[in-house]
């Protein structure tokens, strides 16, 4: 046998361990089961992907006052949400309880 030969023989006795094919490994999502379950048609399902049409979402019973009812009062009494956010961040700098806004609440 010619070293050639001797050599391609050799890689070719190296190479076939690695050409075996591995085990098909399970998807992400179903490794770390449980044994009981290897078996188990469990899968997860993603959700529909909607988007909710403009003309169905119901801007008419949204209102800022009843979500938010202390953004109002803010508004009302300084002005702007901007200056009634500023006044409540120096009542809590100077270690003062914040004035509380006389807001009247509707359910």
């Amino acid at each position: 046998m010619t070293p050639l030969r001797l050599a391609a023989a050799g890689l070719v006795l190296l190479a076939s361990p690695s050409l075996a094919q591995a085990p098909a490994q399970a998807p992400a999502w179903a490794q770390g089961r449980p044994d009981h379950m290897a078996n188990s048609p469990l899968a997860p399902h993603a959700p529909k992907m909607t988007v909710t049409p403009p003309n169905e979402v119901p801007l008419d019973r949204l209102r800022v006052p009843a979500t938010f009812p202390e953004l109002a009062a803010w508004e009302r009494e300084h002005g702007s949400l901007l200056l009634g956010a500023k006044a409540q961040m120096r009542a809590a700098a100077a270690g003062r309880a914040p004035p509380q806004p006389d807001v009247d609440f509707v359910i």
